[in-house]
């Protein structure tokens, strides 16, 4: 369980694990440079199986990396510090890990929010089965399917590949970039459909921006482009660019929105539609999603048909 300045959040978060049916489990809370009470909170908790840690800020990556190495678990499940799991989280995914011999186990969930009970219960796109790691490959490459509290993985599957990246280009989106080096090296995987975590959206969150999630999403789709081919490998990062631009404007970041497109249209010097979105964003940024969707996309589409 990373966590950094999450005292609000982070007493729930514990409480949760401890709630668990499945008891065989050691929770390492790595507190990654906090200046608030989380670590008082952490260490109320006189639970033996509990374990705080303390280390300079460095980042989620950082943070799971810390906790990785510093328990002996056949099995490694994530947790960050404003989330939630649902009692049986743990029982049902280690009975589905042992039954299907998966590497990663991963499953469905709810997104509520701080300022009331509303929750959605369509976010997460898993999908359900057993799955090797090419076509988890093709899967993951359009779409992180994956939330990292979700997560079930073996301790050795984790430590073939390196653990998670820490370098702040993927911040965010560290998760993901995992989950496709491992489906690169073969892995399996297992979806479940069955409903166990509660993803917690609000303002101190670091994906609160959807911006915040779609810039790191970026460079990791960039990293993986040659698992899929170029035509699908481009057509996923010109979308992702798009709605990084999209998500900046409706953030009042009109600024980044444009260095975004600047960004944007150096990568696909080609693309025609690009090049008219640029200017269209110069002269009209707060009508440029509208204008886009209405206009300029059905054209590409029809372009891409003719090739």
């Amino acid at each position: 369980m990373p966590a950094f300045n999450a005292a609000p959040h982070i007493r729930q978060s514990i409480q949760s694990v401890l709630a668990q049916t499945f008891d065989d489990w050691d929770l390492i809370v790595v507190d990654d440079g906090s200046t608030d009470e989380t670590a008082t909170v952490a260490g109320s908790f006189s639970d033996s199986r509990i374990r705080c840690m303390r280390r300079e800020n460095g980042g989620q990556a950082a943070a799971r990396n810390t906790g990785i190495v510093n328990t002996q678990g056949e099995f490694i499940a994530f947790l960050d510090a404003d989330d939630l799991w649902l009692p049986e989280k743990l029982e049902r995914q280690f009975e589905a890990a042992r039954r299907t011999r998966a590497d990663v186990v991963y499953c469905d969930g709810y997104v509520f929010f701080d300022n009331g009970d509303d929750e959605r219960s369509d976010f997460f796109a898993v999908v359900p089965g057993l799955k090797d790691g090419s076509t988890m490959r093709q899967l993951l490459y359009q779409y992180n399917r994956i939330a990292t509290l979700s997560a079930m993985v073996k301790r050795d599957v984790i430590e073939s590949v390196g653990l998670f990246d820490e370098s702040r280009l993927f911040q965010n989106c560290e998760d993901y970039e995992l989950w496709l080096r491992l489906a690169r090296a073969g892995r399996t995987f297992y979806g479940m459909s069955d409903k166990l975590m509660r993803y917690r959206r609000h303002e101190s969150s670091t994906t609160h921006r959807d911006s915040k999630m779609l810039r790191p999403m970026i460079e990791v789709v960039k990293k993986h482009s040659d698992a899929v081919d170029e035509k699908t490998g481009r057509a996923r990062i010109r979308g992702l660019y798009r709605d990084l631009i999209t998500a900046l404007i409706a953030e009042d970041d009109v600024a980044g929105a444009r260095q975004a497109m600047r960004e944007f249209a150096t990568w696909d010097r080609a693309g025609m539609i690009t090049q008219c979105q640029r200017i269209l964003l110069r002269l009209f940024p707060r009508s440029f999603a509208k204008i886009s969707r209405r206009c300029l996309y059905p054209i590409e589409w029809r372009l891409s048909r003719l090739l």
